[in-house]
């Protein structure tokens, strides 16, 4: 398959039929002058490196270098979402960036990681790394691993990096479109838990956005993610001072539960959002009701910025259930064309984790259509806005995937009521359910037990295991005759 669009590949199969493979995720980049599209590959060249994506990228080969990045799409998401045109005719945009080590120490490239470059111990308890993280679309990332205590007894301990551009200007607020400054020496501002836009002067199409700033550690298998402190002080024209405030307290819960403690500043070309579709899920926590009434009952959670998409349920007693969980998958199918009938489509999920739970294993999951109010976010009241009929594919057994674990692949192949739910100028929108979810049967009880997938999400690191809509379509079939000569 070869790059078609920002989220797609396509092959011919001969005699006009196409097979289109549809991410929710930036799978290919369109550089400034370049007629076609090119697939991502993140990793960093040994000269550190990258140009295959939607920017270039020259990192310094030590600590205290500069780090030059240019930002030369072709293709505008906002553009495409805005205005149905992808195009991005503007200039390129330059940023220099400059991290404020301890120590000034040679990186290489990481061994487990090739788009990461590490800076060992560039200060006296921690490491920088400088490089790409390829999830829903390509970021360039500036990460500080905390890995002890770091000596003071200040509340917080700072970490600080400059950014330099001749041309910038950082826009902040609810739609990213406030200044919150002057520009001139000695202002300041902040962040914390939002997200910052550094623009080409006034454009709010050319530039990269600044994702909110968070330190997360791990305990027990399970990311523990927390909003930190970013304050940013004009220390002279054309260059801004950004400082990470990192509560010591937060060190030290990560060192107790035998963790580094990650805090990053993360940049991703152009405005937001970065993609036209989201996936994610919403659920119940701690809700207790019976099957019916589970079913009925309205989402107290959501998430669509992590790596995978939770389904399982738990029992909570005889004839009790809790804990539901119901992935939503978008894809931006508007690449196929209105020209093109779908006559063939497969949704494929891997599965991350699977859970116990044996008595359901002859339960089918299918897919169903959902109305989600956004296509770029999903929200709690999207939970009851499923379509449980028809079902839009033929059901996979949760068996079969539970016993394989990770790595299995579901492949949901659709039925005509699947085909028809495909906007070929669009955005197709998806729910994965059980299928006694559709009949309104209560299943049978397996006790003081989680069942269902935990499957992968866009956000997943790659292609390899990122949700799939796999669509072969042909443009209808024109008559080699004028139609008043066949009639003859």
């Amino acid at each position: 398959m070869q790059a078609h669009f920002w989220n797609a590949f396509q092959e011919s199969l001969g005699g006009g039929r196409k097979r289109t493979q549809l991410h929710g995720k930036h799978v290919a980049y369109r550089k400034l002058g370049a007629t076609g599209w090119s697939t991502i590959d993140p990793t960093i060249q040994r000269d550190f490196s990258c140009s295959s994506f939607a920017a270039n990228v020259q990192f310094p080969t030590s600590s205290q270098g500069t780090s030059t990045l240019l930002f030369d799409a072709a293709f505008s998401m906002k553009r495409h979402i805005e205005e149905k045109n992808g195009n991005n005719a503007e200039p390129g945009f330059e940023v220099e960036l400059v991290v404020g080590t301890q120590h000034n120490v040679d990186g290489h490239i990481d061994e487990v990681n090739p788009s990461l470059i590490r800076y060992t111990n560039a200060w006296d308890t921690a490491d920088l790394c400088l490089g790409l993280e390829f999830g829903r679309s390509t970021r360039i990332q500036h990460l500080v691993e905390i890995k002890s205590m770091p000596s003071g007894d200040g509340p917080t301990v700072e970490y600080d990096f400059f950014l330099t551009s001749s041309t910038a200007k950082i826009f902040g607020g609810p739609k990213l479109d406030k200044r919150p400054w002057d520009g001139k020496p000695g202002g300041r501002t902040e962040l914390n838990g939002t997200a910052a836009f550094v623009a080409r002067g006034d454009s709010q199409l050319r530039g990269m956005m600044l994702k909110p700033p968070v330190a997360w550690y791990f305990k027990d298998g399970e990311k523990i993610s927390t909003p930190v402190r970013v304050s940013f002080t004009i220390t002279k024209l054309q260059e801004v001072k950004a400082t990470k405030h990192i509560p010591r307290t937060l060190i030290g819960e990560a060192l107790a539960a035998g963790s580094s403690l990650f805090t990053d500043a993360t940049f991703y070309p152009d405005a937001s959002p970065e993609t036209s579709s989201v996936d994610g899920y919403t659920g119940n926590s701690n809700v207790y009701g019976s099957w019916s009434g589970l079913m009925a009952a309205s989402a107290t959670l959501v998430l669509d910025d992590v790596t995978t998409l939770v389904q399982t349920i738990r029992d909570g007693g005889a004839d009790v259930y809790r804990d539901f969980n119901r992935p939503i998958t978008l894809f931006d199918t508007s690449s196929i064309g209105a020209d093109q009938t779908v006559t063939a489509a497969t949704q494929e999920l891997t599965v991350s984790s699977a859970n116990a739970g044996t008595s359901w294993d002859g339960i089918n999951l299918n897919v169903y259509g959902i109305s989600p109010a956004s296509n770029t976010a999903i929200v709690t009241a999207d939970h009851l806005t499923i379509s449980r009929t028809p079902a839009l594919s033929a059901g996979d057994a949760w068996g079969a995937l539970r016993t394989t674990g990770s790595g299995a692949v579901a492949s949901f192949v659709f039925n005509a009521s699947g085909l028809a739910a495909i906007d070929t100028t669009g955005i197709s929108k998806f729910a994965i359910a059980w299928e006694y979810e559709e009949s309104d049967t209560t299943p049978a009880i397996d006790m003081s037990s989680t069942t269902g997938p935990i499957w992968h999400s866009a956000e997943a690191a790659g292609t390899a295991n990122d949700p799939k809509l796999i669509v072969t379509h042909s443009a209808a079939a024109a008559d080699s005759f004028p139609a008043a000569l066949m009639m003859l």
